[in-house]
């Protein structure tokens, strides 16, 4: 059984979900409500009801979740610092379940530097999959913790902004985030 503690802040790009487990951090949700960040980790997690901060009724290899902000502390004042330009590399454990593709992706992803960004073809070429830019696309879109993985550094072949987390509406964050990096994008 594992343990997981979810915790929320209000900032500069809206309200910021984040769960942790004993190990690391598991999950950071830039745009969405109290209920379906805990659905998603049910759901991810195997956990069958949620009331109260609990989970209830589950087995052995399911997670209990708790609301805790005293066990994400340092995880939520690095990304604070983050958000108001005084933290430029995160020092997070991480927990992520992800695939082997994707993980190679992020560790790439994970290495952009405050304030540079990459195009996707670029990552594909790095991970020695050249032609796969789609491919290294979708794996960033299901990046499970956007800011502290820094997606919103990939950018498109020709210099613009594209997308960010597999959702059009949420270019305008991307757009936040980088500007706190000092950058400009179309």
């Amino acid at each position: 059984m594992r343990n997981i503690y979810v915790s929320n802040i209000e900032s500069n790009i809206g309200k910021i979900f984040i769960a942790s487990s004993d190990k690391g951090l598991i999950k950071v949700s830039l745009d969405c409500s109290k209920k379906d960040f805990i659905k998603s980790l049910e759901n991810q997690y195997s956990s069958n009801s949620y009331k109260s901060g609990i989970v209830f009724n589950y087995n052995k290899n399911s997670s209990k979740i708790y609301l805790s902000n005293y066990k994400n502390k340092k995880i939520l004042n690095q990304i604070k610092s983050y958000l108001i330009g005084d933290l430029k590399k995160f020092n997070i454990n991480i927990d992520i379940k992800v695939t082997d593709f994707q993980k190679k992706v992020l560790n790439v992803v994970k290495r952009i530097e405050y304030g540079k960004v990459k195009s996707y073809g670029q990552i594909a070429k790095e991970i020695k999959k050249p032609g796969a830019s789609r491919a290294v696309g979708n794996a960033i879109a299901k990046n499970p913790i956007p800011i502290v993985i820094p997606c919103h550094r990939v950018v498109k072949s020709d210099g613009t902004i594209g997308g960010f987390g597999g959702k059009e509406k949420r270019v305008d964050i991307k757009r936040k985030l980088l500007e706190i990096e000092g950058l400009e994008l179309k």
